[in-house]
């Protein structure tokens, strides 16, 4: 896959993640815009935090078996992404809701529901590059197992018209 098509998957990827949060938050108090600017606010915590997570320490450390810097490193992602959370709501009380809890979005006021959402989309974005990675290796299976099929086969090779050309023995 080509660089482009991996951005053009990702930017796709975070439209998503962004229209589905802005329907969510913004069903709690039917006010889609606020939802938006909220959920605008949220996505580079998001973003950050799965990028770090899936493209820096699973490969760096949890595939190369180093459990101990894995685990502390992801609890440090956890404590600095719930700490970016709080700064997102304080600048959603501060911008959003005028310095008024009660204007707050009922779900934007949940810090175990923003975790979990944070967390959840960060565990998908990992499941799809799993997957990804998976098909990957399962196409270059077969093509292994096809070059060893047709390498089996008994042949000669003949040069005709300055080329080489394999031609198969029928036994």
């Amino acid at each position: 896959m080509s660089s482009v098509m991996k951005i053009i998957h990702h930017i796709l990827f975070w439209l998503i993640v962004l229209l589905f949060l802005t329907a969510s938050f913004g069903v709690a108090d039917e006010n889609y815009a606020k939802a938006f600017y909220f959920v605008c606010f949220l996505l580079p915590v998001a973003i950050g935090t799965s990028y770090f997570f899936n493209y820096f320490l699973v490969p760096n450390f949890l595939l190369r078996r180093e459990y101990v810097l894995f685990s502390l490193y992801t609890l440090y992602t956890i404590v600095i992404s719930l700490y970016l959370e709080m700064v997102v709501l304080t600048a959603a009380l501060i911008l959003l809701a005028n310095y008024t809890y009660d204007e707050l979005n009922p779900y934007s006021t949940n810090l175990f529901l923003l975790t979990s959402t944070l967390y959840f989309i960060v565990f998908i974005h990992a499941f799809i590059q799993l997957i990804r990675k998976y098909q990957k290796k399962e196409h270059l299976l077969t093509q292994l197992s096809e070059d060893i099929v047709r390498n089996q086969q008994e042949h000669i090779m003949i040069r005709v018209d300055r080329k080489n050309v394999q031609v198969p023995l029928d036994t």
